[in-house]
């Protein structure tokens, strides 16, 4: 995630929205279900994704992940939700990159108290930056959305996600394209609101 994106805003409400859409999917046994798009910037032979639109979901995902790795029981299914969390160098048990970095003011907090599932519990919110506190947050509404499920249950959920539920990934070239695409999809609707569309075209040309 570069550092000119907005904090991580998704605030409880949108996570809570979110896990009862899926789980709601889910108990009907939809075949699929679509979470949007997700615009990025990959050059012609790079490795690495510049998210440009998706910021939100990915890290809500990656909160949702955490959270189940530490209320499963099943050792085998810890160790497949961690490898794709943050992978494993097989040979030596290092971590490696994690799959998804935030904006470098962010990626203590998320390698720490997400990733590495440090105990919050003393942690207070109005010590928190905005993003943090926002991640915080929507964690204690994960954990609670989990609180008394089955093993069998909290399973089967984290296998719809990782089966199921989609989302349209546009790879463009260059931050032009992308930039492009993003103003076109988040100019309509509830999106963003034009100050960010303003900003948006302004990181643009520089």
């Amino acid at each position: 995630i570069p550092r000119y994106h907005r904090p991580y805003s998704w605030q409880a409400e949108h996570v809570q929205d979110l896990l009862e859409d899926v789980q709601e999917a889910c108990d009907k046994n939809d075949k699929e279900y679509f979470i949007g798009s997700l615009i990025t910037i990959k050059p012609a032979g790079g490795e690495l994704h510049e998210i440009v639109d998706g910021q939100q979901r990915l890290t809500t995902l990656n909160l949702i992940f955490a959270r189940l790795k530490e209320k499963v029981d099943d050792t085998g299914v810890k160790a497949d939700i961690d490898q794709r969390l943050r992978p494993r160098n097989p040979y030596t048990g290092d971590t490696e990159l994690p799959r998804l970095a935030l904006r470098s003011r962010d990626q203590a907090f998320f390698r720490d108290y997400v990733l590495e599932a440090t105990p919050f519990d003393k942690l207070k919110v109005s010590q928190l930056d905005a993003a943090n506190a926002n991640m915080l947050r929507n964690m204690l509404c994960i954990d609670d959305f989990f609180l008394n499920r089955t093993q069998s249950w909290l399973k089967t959920f984290g296998n719809y996600i990782l089966e199921r539920v989609f989302v349209v990934l546009v790879k463009t070239e260059s931050i032009q394209s992308a930039f492009r695409l993003f103003n076109v999809l988040n100019a309509r609707g509830l999106g963003l609101s034009n100050a960010d569309l303003i900003k948006n075209e302004l990181f643009g040309g520089v």
